[in-house]
């Protein structure tokens, strides 16, 4: 469900002129523009611990649109009018609503759109939530204010509802209450979008920094990287390993305090532990589910694990990698994924009774000891 309010102008706006126009506190754009005079084309604005949606503001060559989406707060339905009356003013633009094709005077936009009509339209969409999320166990994904909110499970158990609308208030208060955290503490990593040529499937990944605090968004993988290797996991993997120091904003996000040497090696071993628990048999039928790219994408993993030689878990999953690699035919991929043509190893010197006792490193690899 979405609500549009129109105001027809070829008139602009700039972010600083509306903000100093609309009477709210604290009010910010997701864009950080607010003392810009640059003319606004699109962008979210909402209020810290209040809004939950936002609402959104897009420019065309008709005017400007503003939009206000399924469970926006009852703020959210406030600034949305004051912001369609403050453009209004700002361009000298007639307004025209959704649901009305007439155009609407400012002076009677408050009152036609008044606390009575955001009761009667907040609510709409919340049976969808409540059957796809409460019923159905479905995970959902809204954009809110500073990141797309994921909506589940695990959120709605902390819900207490019978109705609609309690429902409706009941995650309202839990996305104002979570959502918001101070962006200038926490550093928000890039993802690193990995595509396939062939297949043009795309990954997402996430570096952890466990130096300082940051903010987890949604991933595919994240890595944990250790001295010259890493440890490369499923996201979802983060809620079996993840200790006092993370905290959940939403169902699958997070926002991570500043670990130290000792707590960074003991999510290292979570890890371990965590990728050890899976039998052969099983990473045999999950391989073999594999394409061919993604076996190459789990053999680079493996084999970037520090010491994988050493690591019974590494072992047992290269053990059941390259059966799968044997099954399809397929050579084997060196480190960045390509496939290692089929060479003479080189031949190791021949020793003779003059020379030192020492370990002699082998030339193969150490997956290639099998």
């Amino acid at each position: 469900m979405s609500f549009y309010f129109n105001v027809v102008s070829e008139r602009k706006v700039t972010y600083k002129s509306l903000a100093n126009k609309i009477d709210f506190p604290s009010l910010e754009y997701s864009n950080d523009f607010l003392d810009s005079e640059e003319e606004i084309i699109g962008t979210k604005i909402f209020i810290p611990q209040k809004s939950t949606r936002g609402i959104t503001i897009s420019k065309d060559e008709q005017g400007y649109s503003i939009g206000i989406n399924v469970i926006a707060s009852e703020e959210d339905f406030n600034l949305a009018i004051q912001t369609t009356k403050c453009i209004s003013e700002l361009t000298e633009g007639s307004i025209i609503a959704e649901d009305s094709e007439e155009h609407i005077a400012r002076s009677e936009l408050s009152a036609k759109y008044n606390q009575a009509w955001i009761d009667g339209i907040k609510t709409l969409g919340a049976n969808v939530l409540i059957e796809r999320i409460g019923k159905e166990k479905e995970i959902l994904s809204v954009g809110c204010c500073y990141m797309t909110y994921a909506v589940g499970p695990n959120v709605n158990s902390q819900l207490k509802y019978s109705n609609e609308e309690e429902y409706y208030h009941a995650l309202v208060k839990h996305i104002q209450k979570t959502q918001f955290f101070d962006r200038n503490k926490y550093v928000i990593p890039n993802l690193l979008f990995v595509s396939n040529k062939e297949t043009k499937a795309q990954k997402r990944i996430l570096v952890f920094y466990p130096t300082g605090s940051e903010f987890l968004s949604q991933a595919d993988f994240v890595v944990f990287p250790v001295g010259n290797g890493s440890y490369e996991i499923p996201y979802e993997m983060l809620k079996d390993i993840a200790t006092d120091k993370f905290r959940l904003i939403d169902e699958t996000q997070y926002v991570v305090e500043p670990l130290t040497e000792e707590e960074y090696a003991q999510i290292i071993q979570s890890i371990e532990t965590e990728l050890g628990k899976v039998s052969e048999a099983d990473l045999k039928n999950r391989y073999s589910e594999l394409t061919d790219h993604e076996l190459n994408d789990e053999f680079n993993r493996i084999t970037s694990i520090p010491d994988a030689r050493i690591k019974i878990f590494a072992l047992v999953r290269m053990t059941a990698l390259m059966s799968e690699y044997e099954s399809r035919g397929l050579d084997l991929p060196n480190a960045s994924g390509k496939a290692v043509e089929d060479k003479q190893e080189p031949t190791p010197p021949k020793l003779t009774r003059k020379v030192e006792t020492r370990k002699i490193e082998s030339q193969k690899p150490w997956w290639k000891f099998w």
